[in-house]
């Protein structure tokens, strides 16, 4: 269970003089943030009939955004003028307001990515909350959420928590606490391990496997430096993660006269399987799932290629395939 901040975090009283209302605005807009993403999950469900009247509200809210992130800007250079005049121990305090300021700052940028990612994304059933109830982001997240964007992260990292809080407010548990733990901790060698290996995901009948691995496991994936990556030494890196199954043993089943539908890029196949379909690979995990959910699929000729051997190597007397190339 999450733990509220610790009261040191709070400003002190000197920093509420400096502030005055550039504080009070940004705690108003920060909290006018979070409700107007959380309500996009409620206004999701007609999201086609209401998305331009979001995005101009997005944009107010990015404006206020970048007037508080000026405020503080001037609240931060008034307080590093006063630091040279004062003693040790105020400075002390001083000190402790400046990084207030900073972690404040730096929540602020996501939050001012995550509005632009939401003009940027279009309104579908991926990214819209089509339940019709009025389930809202937790409280305990959002303050997780917090706790991670105030840090002094890379800007891969910030982009990927403000997917992040997009994706929860578009469709709330769809990013859950270790998901996030895993977007605010995880390497960025590790991030881009699992990123080539999404990367090569086929969908299939609305789960991510790579299909067939073990044939393409001489295949260059990825070169990090002086590192040569491919398949074995990918999943290696990722099993302790969590982020994978087994390799080995990992499957799901298609039920006998099911038809589902697979792609890949710009391939796609609609398959009736007469007599059921067991489909063996690397598989991500619910955690490796979540964040596949948030991250940017690069479609590749290696990922093609995958998809494309698999489909044909489909029995074509038990399953019925209709592609789309």
């Amino acid at each position: 269970m999450f733990r509220e901040p610790a009261p040191e975090n709070e400003p002190s009283t000197s920093l509420g003089t400096y502030t005055g209302s550039a504080y009070a605005a940004f705690r108003r807009l920060t909290s006018a943030s979070k409700a107007f993403l959380i309500s996009q999950s409620v206004h999701a469900s007609d999201a086609y009939l209401d998305f331009q009247r979001n995005i101009a509200s997005v944009e107010a809210l990015k404006q206020g955004l970048i007037v508080t992130a000026n405020r503080l800007a001037q609240t931060r250079a008034a307080l590093v003028d006063r630091r040279v005049t004062e003693d040790e121990f105020q400075r002390l305090r001083t000190d402790q307001d400046i990084r207030y300021i900073d972690e404040e700052f730096r929540k602020l940028q996501v939050r001012a990515k995550t509005a632009e990612l939401f003009v940027e994304q279009k309104p579908n059933a991926e990214t819209c909350n089509t339940t019709g109830t009025d389930e809202q982001v937790e409280a305990e997240w959002l303050d997780k959420f917090d706790e991670y964007a105030k840090r002094n992260n890379e800007p891969w990292r910030r982009e990927l928590l403000a997917k992040a809080l997009l994706s929860e407010a578009n469709s709330p548990g769809s990013v859950g606490p270790r998901a996030l733990w895993f977007i605010g901790t995880v390497e960025e060698h590790l991030f881009n391990v699992l990123s080539s290996l999404l990367d090569l995901t086929t969908s299939v009948a609305g789960g991510l496997v790579v299909p067939m691995h073990n044939q393409f496991s001489d295949r260059l994936i990825l070169s990090l430096g002086a590192e040569q990556l491919k398949l074995p030494n990918i999943t290696f890196q990722l099993g302790e993660l969590g982020v994978i199954g087994d390799s080995l043993t990992s499957s799901f089943t298609v039920p006998q006269n099911s038809t589902f539908y697979a792609s890949y890029g710009d391939r796609h196949a609609l398959i009736t399987c007469q007599h059921g379909l067991e489909i063996r690979g690397i598989i991500p995990t619910l955690l490796g799932t979540a964040v596949a959910r948030i991250h940017t699929k690069r479609p590749n000729p290696l990922g093609t290629e995958i998809f494309e051997t698999w489909i044909g190597a489909l029995d074509p007397t038990s399953n019925i395939i209709r592609k789309n190339w």
